[in-house]
């Protein structure tokens, strides 16, 4: 069924309703759909990779572990994502599953992942008689796999939430630097530690890596902090995608709390940040493989994507440039008001920026909200908007809508820097 615009504000919650609760309604054909034969249930919907069942498993991990060992590496996203729900349901609700799991995955392998179907076709290649299908025997011997994971898989229990007081608040914040009154100078060329961060779930992360590539041979340290749970890549898999030139930090992302999404970005930044030194002359450059959830990847967060990159990392001059005038944080896309409760009023949307770590740091390590879009409030947070500098899209409005991207400026920005 297709949502227009105002069904599919109120199913994301940005209609004054309960997300959950009007896209149940809609589901059963109570807000303008036609019913579906099997509407989605509580459980359902919450059971995609956004959030765990109240008891997580580890039966997806194992059964993609037997794969593996089969020599058979699941590559396809729809395979993929079959295995790992199963970490979101207990050994019953995986045994009532078993056999429906195993035809899907079988049929994805088959339509979406040849090379997979096949490795795993060889696998019981000496099985084949005259009379048994190679598909009959590959969803055998597929089910065959998901009924060991079942056994061997461990059920893992939820921490319990702790009940947050109430004087006590994710948004805030210490360590605030202090802003000198003059321009501080560089006395030597600047030295640049890229923090990048990565939630390597799907497949759109990987874009992340080609384009990182033109500017890694500037930066003179570089950080890479992974946030993974039961959706994503493992961490080992993640690392070997990036290379060995990074120094690695890695945090366990947690779904079920600040804000049902984790804490992600937020997570990893607090073990990096602390690690930064702060002479006159370090500049970090603060980036993140943005466009890994399921609704960030289309063609408008591409764009908004391409853009930070073009604007902001590989325009590393002008950064410079402005922390020599004064800036002591520099980035793109610089929205002025309250939208995330900032201390200053204003953030950089998208969260591609750079400081001078001396100035940053001047007070101590400051502190990132307790929240999965602390990173993004964190320029807001402790930067005066007088102290920072904005090197394009300055007043963005909301970059997720296509039609509000300043697309034509860029264009013009392109033309005034290839002219200079």
């Amino acid at each position: 069924m297709k949502k227009n615009r105002r069904q599919h504000e109120l199913c994301s919650g940005n209609g004054g309703k309960t997300g959950l609760k009007y896209f149940l309604a809609w589901e059963q054909g109570k807000a303008g759909a036609n019913q579906q034969e099997k509407p989605a249930t509580k459980k359902d919907v919450l059971t995609g990779f956004a959030s765990p069942s109240d008891h997580v498993s580890t039966i997806g991990t194992v059964l993609e572990t037997i794969i593996e060992e089969r020599g058979a590496k699941i590559q396809c996203g729809s395979c993929r994502w079959e295995v790992r729900r199963l970490n979101m349901m207990t050994k019953a609700e995986a045994r009532d599953q078993r056999e429906e799991l195993a035809a899907k995955i079988t049929e994805s392998a088959r339509t979406k992942s040849p090379k997979l179907y096949q490795r795993i076709a060889a696998t019981v290649d000496h099985l084949v008689s005259s009379n048994t299908p190679i598909p009959s025997l590959v969803h055998k011997m597929v089910l065959g796999c998901v009924d060991e994971a079942i056994e061997k898989g461990e059920i893992v229990e939820q921490p319990k939430r702790q009940k947050r007081k109430r004087n006590q608040r994710i948004g805030k914040v210490h360590n605030s630097p202090t802003i000198p009154n003059e321009p501080l100078p560089f006395t030597d060329t600047p030295k640049i530690t890229l923090m990048f961060h990565v939630y390597p779930r799907g497949e759109a992360w990987k874009r992340h890596i080609e384009k990182l590539a033109p500017i890694l041979p500037k930066c003179d340290r570089l950080m890479l902090g992974v946030a993974t749970d039961h959706s994503t890549y493992t961490l080992s898999q993640t690392v070997a995608e990036f290379g060995d030139q990074w120094e690695v930090f890695h945090a366990e992302n947690h779904p079920s709390g600040h804000g049902k999404s984790g804490l992600r970005e937020v997570a990893t930044y607090n073990q990096m940040l602390p690690q930064l030194s702060s002479g006159q002359n370090d500049i970090t450059l603060c980036l993140h493989g943005k466009g890994s959830q399921g609704h960030t990847e289309n063609d408008a967060i591409i764009w908004w994507i391409d853009a930070m990159y073009e604007t902001v990392a590989y325009n590393l001059d002008e950064v410079i440039e402005a922390m020599s005038n004064g800036a002591a944080i520099v980035g793109s896309f610089r929205r002025h008001g309250r939208q995330l409760g900032t201390k200053h009023k204003w953030h950089y949307t998208g969260t591609y920026y750079a400081f001078r770590n001396a100035i940053a740091l001047s007070n101590g390590v400051p502190t990132y909200r307790q929240i999965w879009w602390g990173t993004e409030s964190f320029p807001g947070d402790h930067f005066p908007i007088s102290s920072s500098a904005c090197l394009f899209g300055d007043q963005a409005n909301d970059l997720y809508k296509a039609q509000q991207q300043p697309r034509k400026e860029l264009e013009q920005w392109r033309l005034r820097n290839d002219n200079t």
